[in-house]
């Protein structure tokens, strides 16, 4: 008989974890093991909510503990929805299809309660400080003789966001970089407008990967600041 591995609402919560001996990074890496050497169909997900599935890769609160997932706590809910319908259609697919398989199943009602919940979470800390005058100049005023626009043109004041421009503070910095990259290589084509990918492609790999790292340097608090009228 095949056993199924059963990942509860509790197992996935912090909530009561001392009661086990239990850290939240040693359950997030219990729960990532699980899932990567489980078959999909072995994992019983029944009476979960539906971010709580989204909770295995990303924290049940939306803040990652593997710089390959981004956090998801406190993003733009515009960035969040428009993420979901490109995955599930295919628009995006860099990720090895990963999220395809799972957006792909959702329902219109689903996606909703997922977006209203991960953009109403508390937002993650951010990883240690990398000053960078040029990034910091890429972030504030760009780069006129290479067309390459401000980021908080789009992405917000204090890279909090914008409607579908997410926000970029305290992000991933491996998460960030790797999205740069995909937009230059062209592994990443959901932009309908082709912004990104024309920036990304006019920074140079070290340009890209010191900006990530100024990004995730951001509070998020900084973001949540911007976000009040």
């Amino acid at each position: 008989m095949k056993r199924k591995l059963v990942l509860t609402r509790f197992g996935l919560t912090r909530f009561g974890l001392t009661r086990f001996g239990l850290t939240r990074l040693g359950l997030t890496w219990l729960g990532l093991t699980a899932i990567s050497t489980a078959p999909a169909d072995t994992i019983d997900t029944t009476g979960q909510e539906p971010w709580e599935r989204c909770g295995y890769c990303h924290g049940i609160d939306g803040i990652s503990m593997s710089p390959r997932f981004p956090h998801l706590a406190g993003q733009r809910a515009d960035y969040l929805a428009k993420q979901l319908l490109d995955f599930g259609s295919g628009r995006r697919t860099n990720d090895e299809g990963a999220m395809r398989a799972q957006a792909e199943i959702l329902a219109d009602d689903e996606r909703e309660q997922i977006v209203a919940y991960f953009s109403a979470q508390p937002g993650p800390e951010p990883q240690a400080e990398l000053r960078s005058e040029s990034a910091e100049r890429l972030l504030m005023t760009g780069d006129s003789a290479r067309a390459i626009p401000a980021c908080v043109s789009c992405h917000g004041t204090k890279a909090a966001g914008n409607g579908q421009a997410p926000a970029l503070a305290s992000q991933q910095a491996d998460y960030l970089r790797k999205q740069l990259d995909d937009f230059a290589n062209g592994k990443r084509a959901n932009d309908a407008l082709n912004v990104m990918p024309a920036i990304a492609k006019a920074l140079s790999v070290q340009e890209r990967a010191s900006l990530s790292s100024y990004l995730a340097g951001i509070p998020r608090t900084a973001v949540q600041e911007a976000r009040q009228p």
